[in-house]
């Protein structure tokens, strides 16, 4: 199965476009064919075929000849990868969610990130039980929200999706996101999300993003809303956006990699 992803910006090792998704699995270009002609060559589109849990093979599709790739105009280029497979080793994360209409990828792309980096994560609902996605996806949960311990987690994430605006004004949640901030644990919420964080009173003088439709909460509460994909301020980190979960979640494990407090 391979993924397609459009250009972002250049590769600072090996200056050719690069892509969101090669960052977000953070893998290093080894071998990069140039043009025998004058310039450099420029590729249209990075094709990454996994194989194994954090191992890709890439295709670089020259702009030459637009529609008839040739092997003179790609080859196979073989990829290392950093390893990120414990970095999170000894960090729990509690990811919390409505028992009704969660956005599904907000949840399972992060937790599997999350997992593989060897954290330990926890499931937390306004219910006991299974909890339902948007998409129709299902998941157990593992505490009520209201029953969780911070001293116990590295970071508390606010997912994201229709369901999560019963949070919102909810005072438990709001104690909570600043209770995870007094601790100088990492938050984070994405999508529809953040306004429980801006309600709390946290997000005040922050930089912060979410789905736009949300913008207005953000603002009124004091933050610096960018609506950009995601945004880091301090041990906040929010983002805008099902689009955005593979850079929300890597940025969080940058951030908890990167020397957040071990939980107690």
């Amino acid at each position: 199965m391979a993924i397609y992803a459009e250009p972002r910006n250049a590769c600072e090792r090996c200056r050719i476009d690069s892509c969101f998704f090669i960052k977000a699995f953070r893998v290093t270009l080894k071998s990069i064919p140039f043009s025998t002609s004058p310039g450099r060559r420029r590729y249209e589109q990075i094709d990454l075929i996994p194989f194994g849990i954090y191992n890709v093979s890439v295709k670089a599709y020259s702009l030459m000849n637009p529609g008839s790739v040739t092997s003179d105009e790609w080859r196979m280029i073989p990829m290392e990868t950093e390893d990120i497979m414990r970095e999170l080793e000894n960090k729990r994360i509690l990811m919390i969610i409505a028992s009704k209409g969660y956005r599904d990828e907000e949840l399972s792309v992060p937790k599997k990130m999350f997992e593989d980096a060897g954290a330990t994560v926890d499931i937390a609902a306004d219910k006991e039980g299974r909890a339902r996605g948007m998409l129709g996806s299902r998941v157990e949960s593992d505490i009520v929200y209201s029953n969780a311990e911070i001293d116990k987690y590295d970071a508390v994430i606010f997912v994201g999706g229709v369901g999560s605006q019963v949070y919102w004004n909810d005072l438990k949640a709001h104690s909570l996101a600043k209770e995870t901030i007094e601790k100088n644990k990492l938050l984070g919420a994405i999508c529809l999300a953040p306004p429980t964080l801006a309600h709390a009173g946290v997000l005040k003088g922050k930089t912060a993003t979410s789905y736009t439709s949300a913008a207005t909460a953000l603002k009124k509460a004091g933050a610096n809303y960018t609506g950009q994909s995601v945004e880091v301020d301090g041990s906040i980190v929010t983002g805008d956006g099902p689009t955005a979960v593979v850079e929300f979640a890597q940025t969080i494990i940058d951030q908890l990699d990167s020397g957040q407090p071990t939980a107690n």
